[in-house]
């Protein structure tokens, strides 16, 4: 790596000087290290991610039948229960991974604004 392209960096140090960055926003804040936004970035993923699932094991009940009843899966108790407990942990991973928004803001302003909304209901088919 040439030296020129290292900035030299801390966990509290901000970078204003010569950087692309710099130059661009004008903005010390853009010099800085990339604190919490990887976290939540990531969470939102994960929780995007657990949402698919969920979508995929509603379509799996809605369009198979039981072996040897014929019932189809969405109308089986068991199932029932496991789409039911994966809309719960999937929407626990969304309010937890947004809970934390309120305390790392900035302004009264945006304190006062409260937690995010509740993600819509949904309905297993």
């Amino acid at each position: 790596m040439p030296d020129r392209l290292i900035i030299e960096q801390s966990f509290n140090l901000f970078h204003s000087g010569d950087t692309p960055g710099s130059a661009l926003h004008g903005n010390p804040e853009y010099g800085g290290v990339f604190r919490g936004f990887a976290e939540g970035e990531i969470a939102a993923v994960a929780v995007g991610l657990g949402y698919a699932a969920v979508d995929e094991l509603v379509a799996h009940a809605a369009t198979k039948k039981l072996r040897g009843t014929g019932e189809p899966k969405a109308q089986h108790i068991d199932f029932q229960r496991a789409t039911g407990l994966a809309f719960a942990t999937a929407d626990s991973a969304a309010a937890l991974s947004t809970s934390g928004v309120g305390s790392i803001a900035t302004t009264p302003a945006a304190r006062s604004k409260g937690p995010s909304p509740s993600p819509p209901t949904r309905r297993c088919a």
